[in-house]
């Protein structure tokens, strides 16, 4: 899928309203993740590749993520455009993955492990639309 952008010029002029504290604190939460989160992240790893979703589910996922994002949708125009393109992916992600599941006796589908586990993220919503997620045990 391709997502174009309505003002691309207006979007990198936003970004340079992006306040500086918001840039630092996505850096410094980078940083930080490198620092610290390493013993975390190699338990989510083995979580992962042992399907052991509950685990996956008690480890905190990284914030350097959130305040980074948080930092470049810091300008309402960037937000906007960002919201669009998100519910946009997420639709045309949910069509793709109903087709796949339509034609054919198994599928596979690579996404953010933050976006199967959210209340709101693409598991709830074929949830939503009936289907039955059986998670590992």
């Amino acid at each position: 899928a391709q997502l174009s952008i309505a003002d691309p010029k207006g979007v990198i002029r936003d970004f340079t309203q992006m306040p500086r504290a918001a840039e630092i604190e996505c850096f410094e939460s980078l940083l930080v993740r490198v620092e610290r989160e390493l013993p975390v992240m190699r338990q989510r790893a083995a979580a992962w590749a042992r399907g052991d979703v509950a685990q996956l589910r008690r480890l905190p996922l990284e914030d350097a993520e959130t305040k980074c994002l948080g930092a470049l949708t810091s300008t309402p125009a960037v937000a906007r455009e960002y919201e669009t393109a998100l519910r946009r992916v997420r639709q045309e992600w949910l069509l793709a993955a109903e087709g796949a599941l339509l034609r054919n006796a198994s599928s596979v589908a690579v996404v953010p492990l933050r976006e199967l586990l959210a209340p709101d993220g693409l598991l709830a919503q074929l949830r939503a639309h009936g289907y039955e997620i059986t998670e590992p045990n």
